[in-house]
């Protein structure tokens, strides 16, 4: 069985988007997730 989520925010500043992005990785790794990430604009 498998589990897809598409979560998407706008960012008007790259750190922010970065800090973001760490933080979500690191717990979707912890759960035991793939993170794979593409970033756009």
């Amino acid at each position: 069985m498998r589990l897809k989520i598409t979560l998407i925010k706008e960012f008007t500043n790259e750190a922010n988007m970065q800090a973001s992005r760490d933080s979500v990785k690191t717990k979707a790794v912890q759960a035991g997730y793939y993170f794979e990430w593409d970033c756009k604009g």
